[in-house]
């Protein structure tokens, strides 16, 4: 009998079999402006990953990142093109994921500015980090997204 082993964000693992898991797309946006990203930082990990989210049933992915991006940072991004693509298993409250994880190039429209939302109990936090200063070890998922983002825009 073939299982998986799925980690949480703590990084204890669960032995899950396949008929547990639930498909869906995610899709994320690596936004890059001014040899900064914009990454998301888990309160508990201090990890960081992209933003963005698990796409919900019968949505299209580029409107799920559209949609978020505007929760986000009050913008409606310009999507580029598909950088990135890898399959995910992750746990998420009591739910097991197997996840196809889309990630778009997203760029802020002209004359538009970004504001962030106050929200003291959000698991993760908004952040500009340098993009040169970067490494593996620090990203919770989304750090192969980020070096085919550099490599498409020749940084």
């Amino acid at each position: 009998m073939t299982t998986i082993k799925i980690f949480n964000d703590q990084g204890q693992a669960t032995i899950v079999s396949p008929e547990n898991l639930t498909f869906r797309p995610a899709v994320y946006g690596i936004f890059i402006e001014h040899n900064q990203i914009l990454l998301l930082r888990n309160q508990e990990t201090q990890l960081l990953l992209p933003p963005g989210r698990i796409v919900a049933e019968n949505e299209e992915p580029t409107q799920a990142i559209r949609h978020y991006f505007r929760e986000l940072a009050d913008i409606t991004p310009i999507l580029g093109s598909l950088l990135f693509i890898e399959n995910q298993y992750r746990q998420e409250d009591d739910c097991f994921w197997h996840l196809s994880a889309l990630y778009y190039l997203v760029e802020r429209p002209s004359a538009t500015s970004i504001r962030f939302p106050e929200d003291a109990n959000a698991l993760t936090q908004p952040e500009w980090l340098p993009l040169d200063a970067l490494q593996r070890t620090q990203f919770q998922f989304g750090y192969e997204a980020v070096q085919a983002s550099k490599l498409s825009l020749q940084l």
